[in-house]
């Protein structure tokens, strides 16, 4: 016995049978002990991981996550190269309000739209980890930041000699936040409303440079841009569209299981992706000499379609997503060196005149 002789009364059977108790009958009892000690201990390291995260969550890493900084450099580069292809002269000024104004109003809307589908981010491999989703930056502070971006690009726009500008840009942040965001929650048409909207940052750069919107040079551009984004985002929606489905998205790629439909848009915008570079080395946009490098690698852009459209598996899909980059970032090379030679020659012959 584990307490030496019992006494005698009422208490002592009771005290015997504790005191013969096997020691398999207490054991479990100290394992299950510690099992739920550990549970506490990794959801407690957990607790204080995220609490820690929270406190250092509006860092400057992930407000550049929030408004997407350097996709919006993209559409602002778009923009600015219609900007400077049709203003008289560089003006170094004119142009750092320009393009503050448009990266600005650019990261609002990258803003916005995380910050209202920030439920549904948390829900997609590829979307979790931004700021509103994983918890580092709330919703109130997202809406912020969105607003604030949006009113100091008015205010920027202004200084513009042309700020009607403005108008444009602010329909393009309404026609992305408020129409194509939640449109992707209730229509499969979703895709070419957004590639509608991709399209018009360039309109932005002709109308604060000249006042007008639809010039050739500015259309053939649009159309290469909105063209560009099918199979962009094509290769996107295909490699995560399960994660888009469980999110809640209505999405083309829900009941266009082997990707047909999505193959037919794609050789459809391909037409334009075809013919907009010879338009614009006709109107004096791009030099022809970049022609040559864009279209090879926009063959190799195509043969990543057909292997899409022949075997639909994320593999493919994220091929085809990657191979939609290089032939746009020549293109856009071959612009803006086009229109900077362009410019310091004519600079150049006014100097000889005057001379």
């Amino acid at each position: 016995m584990l307490y030496g002789r019992a006494r005698s009364g009422p208490l002592s059977n009771f005290r015997l049978i504790i005191a013969r108790r096997p020691q398999s009958v207490i054991k479990p009892k100290m394992e299950t002990s510690k099992a739920i000690d550990i549970d506490n201990t990794e959801t407690k390291d957990n607790t204080l991981k995220h609490m820690n995260e929270m406190k250092k969550g509006f860092t400057m890493k992930s407000f550049l996550d929030l408004t997407k900084f350097r996709l919006s450099q993209y559409n602002t580069l778009a923009s600015y190269a219609m900007y400077l292809y049709y203003v008289p002269s560089f003006m170094a000024y004119d142009s750092l309000v320009f393009l503050t104004a448009t990266q600005l109003i650019t990261m609002s809307s990258q803003a916005y739209n995380q910050t209202v589908e920030g439920d549904y981010d948390s829900k997609m491999r590829r979307t979790q980890n931004r700021p509103v989703a994983k918890g580092l930056i709330s919703k109130q502070t997202g809406g912020l930041i969105s607003a604030t971006l949006a009113l100091s690009s008015m205010a920027v726009y202004m200084q513009l000699a042309n700020p009607s500008s403005l108008l444009v840009a602010n329909s393009i942040w309404i026609g992305y936040c408020l129409i194509y965001t939640p449109m992707k929650r209730y229509s499969v048409h979703n895709t070419i409303v957004g590639a509608v909207i991709g399209a018009l940052p360039p309109f932005i750069g002709t109308c604060a440079a000249v006042g007008s919107l639809f010039t050739p040079e500015t259309m053939l551009l649009a159309a290469y841009i909105f063209s560009w984004q099918y199979p962009h985002f094509y290769g996107i929606l295909y490699e995560n569209r399960y994660d888009y489905k469980k999110a809640g998205y209505e999405m083309i790629s829900n009941s266009d299981i082997d990707g047909v439909k999505a193959t037919r848009h794609i050789k459809f915008s391909a037409i334009l992706a075809l013919t907009t570079p010879l338009g614009m080395a006709y109107t004096g946009l791009m030099s022809a000499y970049f022609l040559p490098a864009y279209y090879v690698l926009y063959a190799q852009n195509l043969k990543a379609v057909k292997e899409f459209s022949e075997n639909c598996n994320e593999q493919n899909a994220k091929k085809m997503k990657m191979k939609s980059y290089t032939p746009f970032f020549v293109l856009l090379a071959g612009i803006y060196s086009t229109i900077i030679y362009n410019k310091v020659r004519n600079k150049s012959k006014k100097a000889e005149l005057s001379s």
